[in-house]
C-alpha cells in the first residue's frame, strides 16, 4: 500500500484564499448551513501537523500506527487535512469544513508507504474513538479480508470511509482501482480535472464511486508551508468534508444518517459524466453538494423542522414511507391515535416472535434490528431519524420475524396496529405503502442473512 501521490510544488501563500474548487462547488455558500462542527474527521495519512498556522485547534487527538515518529515529514497527511478542515482565521487556505474535528491517524511512513495491518489498527482505533468519517488516501493492489472485515465494522459503527481510488489510470481490460475503494463499504473516489474532465491519472474500475476536484490542489505542508498536488489522494478529503458538511447540519437540526443512507444521497445526486449512467471511468458522476443538500433539505424537512404546534406529529409522519402520499388531513387522524415511548441504550424494544403489532417512528437515537440465526444473532440494520421499524407485523399482528434493541438512548411515536388498521382501509395507499416496504426489507434480510 501506498499514499496515492507525493506533494509536487511548494507555493508562497501571501493571503487568505478558498483554493481547490471551493467556489467553484459552492462550498462557502453551504456554510450558512454547516460547518462541520462537532463532527470527528480521522486523517488515515502520514500524520498531521497540528502546529500549522491554519490547523490551530483543529486536531483533536491523534495516534500512529507506523513505526516512525509521530510527526508528519513526508507532507501527505497536512496536505489532506488541510482540504477538510483548514480553518479560516485570515490565513493560508479554507478547508471544505472548516470547523470539524481532525483527527490524525498515522498509517503512512516516511516514505510513502503503509501496510494492510496499520490501517485495519487505525479503523478499529476510529471505532473506540468513535470518529464519524474516515478520509483514507491510501491505495492498496489486492483483496484483503481481513482489511474489508474492518471496513465493515466501521461502517456497522456508522463511520463513513472514504477512500482514494488510485492514479493507475486506464488499462483496456484492467480494474486499476485499489483497495479499499473497491469495497461496497466505502465511497471510491476518482479526480476530475479543469472543466470537469477526468484526470487522466484517475483509475478507472469498481473502486470508482465519486468524482471530485483533484488536480492542482492547494493545500497545507508541515512548517507552516503550502503547496499544489494532485491526484485521488486530494480529492478523497473534499469528499470527506462534503459527508462532514452534510452530518454537522443533520445533527444541528437533531438528526443523524447512516454510512448507508449517505453513500446513496450522494450518488443519487452526483453530476453525470462520460457515458451516461454509472461507469467505470467516472461511477456515478461528479459530486454536487448544493444539490445533495438540496436533497437532504427535501427528506428530512418535514420530520427536522416540524414547527411547534398542534400538526408537530402530522408532520413528522409525513416524512415516513409507510406514509407517503396522504393528504394532511388523514396524517392528523393518525398522529392522534399515537403515543409517545422511550428506551435506555441496551434495552429491547421488542423480540423475535412477540405477537404485539405497534408501528415505532424513531425521533431520537439508534436502533439495532437483530435475527437469530444458528451461529447466533444477525443485525439486519440500523434504524435512525427519521426511519420506522415494526410494519412487518403491523396489519395482521403476526409474530415479530426480528428484534430491537436501543444501541443508544431513544425516544419514539407509537402506534397499534388496532389504531391504523380502520384508516388504512379508507386509504388503501397505506397498504400500497406498506407492501413496498416490506418487499425492500426482506430482500435486505436475505441477503444480509446469505452473506
Amino acid at each position: 500500500m501506498s499514499a496515492a501521490e507525493p506533494v509536487v510544488r511548494l507555493v508562497e501563500v501571501v493571503e487568505e484564499t478558498r483554493g481547490h474548487g471551493l467556489d467553484r462547488f459552492a462550498i462557502p455558500e453551504l456554510w450558512r448551513f454547516s460547518r462541520g462542527a462537532g463532527v470527528r474527521v480521522g486523517i488515515f495519512d502520514s500524520g498531521v501537523d497540528e502546529a500549522h498556522e491554519d490547523l490551530s485547534g483543529a486536531v483533536h487527538g491523534r495516534v500512529n500506527f507506523t513505526p516512525d515518529p509521530d510527526a508528519d515529514s513526508y507532507g501527505h497527511g497536512t496536505h489532506c487535512a488541510g482540504i477538510v478542515g483548514a480553518r479560516v482565521n485570515g490565513l493560508g487556505v479554507h478547508g471544505v469544513a472548516p470547523e470539524c474535528d481532525l483527527f490524525s491517524v498515522k498509517v503512512i511512513n516516511d516514505q510513502g508507504g503503509s501496510m494492510y495491518p496499520w490501517l485495519i489498527q487505525g479503523l478499529d482505533w476510529a471505532i473506540a474513538h468513535r470518529l464519524d468519517v474516515a478520509s483514507v488516501s491510501i491505495t492498496g493492489d489486492r483483496d484483503d479480508p481481513l482489511l474489508h472485515d474492518a471496513i465493515r465494522r466501521a461502517h456497522a459503527a456508522g463511520i463513513v470511509v472514504v477512500a482514494a481510488a488510485g492514479n493507475a489510470g486506464f488499462v483496456a481490460g484492467v480494474d486499476t482501482s485499489g483497495y479499499p475503494a473497491r469495497y461496497p463499504e466505502t465511497i471510491g473516489v476518482g479526480a476530475v480535472g479543469t472543466g470537469d474532465a477526468r484526470a487522466h491519472f484517475s483509475s478507472s474500475g469498481g473502486g470508482v464511486n465519486i468524482m471530485a476536484p483533484g488536480t492542482d490542489i492547494l493545500s497545507t505542508l508541515p512548517g507552516n508551508r503550502y503547496g499544489i498536488t494532485r491526484g485521488t489522494s486530494t480529492a478523497t478529503p473534499f469528499v470527506a468534508g462534503v459527508v462532514a458538511l452534510v452530518l454537522g447540519k443533520l445533527r444541528s437540526d437533531g438528526g443523524n444518517a447512516t454510512p448507508r443512507l449517505l453513500q446513496e444521497l450522494l450518488y443519487e445526486n452526483a453530476g453525470d459524466l462520460g457515458t451516461p449512467g454509472v461507469d467505470k471511468f467516472t461511477g456515478y458522476g461528479l459530486i454536487k453538494p448544493e444539490s445533495l443538500f438540496a436533497a437532504i433539505q427535501r427528506r428530512f424537512a418535514a420530520f427536522f423542522h416540524a414547527p411547534p404546534q398542534s400538526t408537530d406529529t402530522a408532520l413528522r409522519l409525513g416524512a415516513v414511507p409507510l406514509f407517503a402520499g396522504l393528504p394532511p388531513e388523514r396524517l392528523e387522524e393518525i398522529a392522534a391515535a399515537c403515543q409517545t415511548d422511550r428506551r435506555e441504550a441496551g434495552e429491547v424494544i421488542f423480540r423475535e416472535g412477540d405477537r404485539a403489532g405497534r408501528l415505532y417512528l424513531v425521533l431520537e437515537g439508534m436502533i439495532s434490528v437483530q435475527k437469530a440465526t444458528t451461529s447466533g444473532a444477525v443485525e439486519l440494520a440500523r434504524i435512525l431519524p427519521p426511519g420506522c421499524l415494526g410494519e412487518l407485523s403491523l396489519f395482521d399482528g403476526a409474530p415479530r420475524s426480528a428484534s430491537a434493541i436501543a444501541l443508544e438512548p431513544c425516544r419514539f411515536l407509537t402506534l397499534s396496529g388496532e389504531a391504523l388498521r380502520p384508516i388504512a382501509r379508507a386509504h388503501p395507499e397505506i397498504y400500497e405503502n406498506f407492501l413496498t416496504i416490506v418487499s425492500r426489507r426482506l430482500r435486505q434480510a436475505g441477503a444480509k442473512l446469505a452473506g
